[in-house]
This record gives structure tokens, sequence and C-alpha cells, in this order.
């Protein structure tokens, strides 16, 4: 018997011992590097089951973005303001239409993903013609797939380039956003719904991540940390064998 209360005992103490030794917070990389250096006024409100389409808008962003070279190069576009790109390009598009490739919008002007209208799509065609890049129809552009969704995650910055180079807009992730929404000689330079909605997700999005890695921070101490019960029965098991 008093075999069987030590073993137990040296098992309980071991397996505390090494938690304390070894156990780290699982501080995400993207939370960890990431995180909006910039503030915004305007909250848009977003219920819990837009979160979930939220996150995995994020995810096939995040996939796009991996296998893509182009947005690689053009990471800058985000990190600079503190954001992960795939994050970026989610919030935009789901400001855009939810994320929903089969969107219609603008009385049936603006298609897919990025609610796109035709003399943006022709513009963007030429561009994608000259790189060898699949070109897509008005009602091609509709539709669920990542191809589509590669096309609007670099179309934003051939389209915000475009703007840039016509009109000598200033490269501010306002003025980049807005006039994507407003068209090169319509885009803003200051904040507005559009651009402060998309900040304001991104905002959002990183606020819950930094919740939720605290929580998994404070369960996992919780975990290495022996109860007072545990500890009591420690000390009478060891008092009894000395």
């Amino acid at each position: 018997m008093l075999k069987t209360k030590l073993q137990i005992a040296v098992a309980v103490l071991v397996i505390a011992i090494l938690c304390l030794l070894f156990y780290k917070p699982n501080n995400s990389q993207e939370v960890k590097h990431y995180y909006p250096n910039f503030t915004v006024n305007y909250k848009k409100k977003i219920g819990e089951k837009e979160w979930k389409h939220f996150n995995y808008a994020v995810s096939e962003c995040r996939i796009v973005f991996k296998s893509d070279t182009f947005l690689q190069a053009r990471a800058g576009f985000w990190e600079e303001h503190g954001i992960e790109p795939a994050v970026g390009y989610a919030a935009w598009l789901f400001q855009e239409s939810r994320f929903d490739g089969f969107a219609v919008g603008d009385q049936g002007r603006a298609h897919g993903y990025g609610q796109i209208h035709p003399p943006a799509l022709q513009e963007m065609n030429k561009i994608r013609k000259t790189r060898g890049d699949q070109r897509f129809s008005h009602e091609g552009i509709r539709g669920r797939s990542r191809e589509r969704l590669r096309f609007f995650m670099r179309s934003l910055h051939d389209y915000t380039n475009l703007c840039f180079e016509k009109y000598g807009k200033k490269k501010s992730l306002r003025a980049k956003l807005n006039s994507w929404n407003g068209g090169c000689s319509g885009g803003s330079l200051q904040e507005t719904k559009y651009s402060g909605g998309i900040k304001s997700i991104i905002l959002q999005y990183y606020e819950r991540k930094k919740a939720e890695e605290e929580q998994k921070r404070k369960a996992g101490t919780r975990a290495c940390r022996l109860s007072s019960i545990e500890q009591q029965f420690l000390q009478n098991l060891f008092f009894r064998i000395l």
C-alpha cells in the first residue's frame, strides 16, 4: 500500500516538475508578430457566426498568399501597418461581399468576392494579359474558387497602383482601400465608412485573438499548478514515509 502511494506521489511530482520546466504559453506566430499600428473610430458590428466565416476567409486567403510569389512580394502593403496579409485581404473582401464569391451588388453591376464593376474588370484584364494571368468575364468572376480569390487579391494591388500612376494618390492604407471602393478619381484620402469598416474588422480580429491567447495561457498555467489538495496530499504522504 505504501509502495503504491509512493509511486502515485512520485508520478504526480514528476508531472508537476516537467510541466513547470517545459510548459510554454501557446503564443501563436500570428499574435506574436502582427498587431495593427493604427486606431479607428468606426466599429463595424460582426456577429459570432460571422466571425466563424471570417476565420474561414482568413484561412483561404492564407493558402492563396502562401502559394503566390506576386502577393508575397507585396506583403508590405499590409505588414507596414502591422497586419498579416491574409487577415488584411480577408477583411477587405468581407467588407465587400461577406466573402461570398457569388455576391451581386450595386443593381447587378458588382460581382464576386471583391464586387468588381465591368470597367474596372476590363482594366484588370488588360494588366493580367501582360503577365499571362487568367482573365475573367464579368459573369465568370462570380463563383467560389481560389483562382477567383487570387484574381481579387492581385487586383487590389494592380488597381491601387494604377490609381497612383494616374492620379498620384497618396499611398496611405485608407487611400488605397477607398480607391477600390470609390474609383481612382473618387477614392477619398480621408477615413470613410468603407476603409474604417475594413480597419475595424482587422482590429477586432486581433483583439479577439489576443483574448483567446490570454485564456489559453491562463488555462495552461492552471493545468501546471498543483491544487492545494494535491499539495497537502504530497506533504502528508512524505511525512508518513519519513
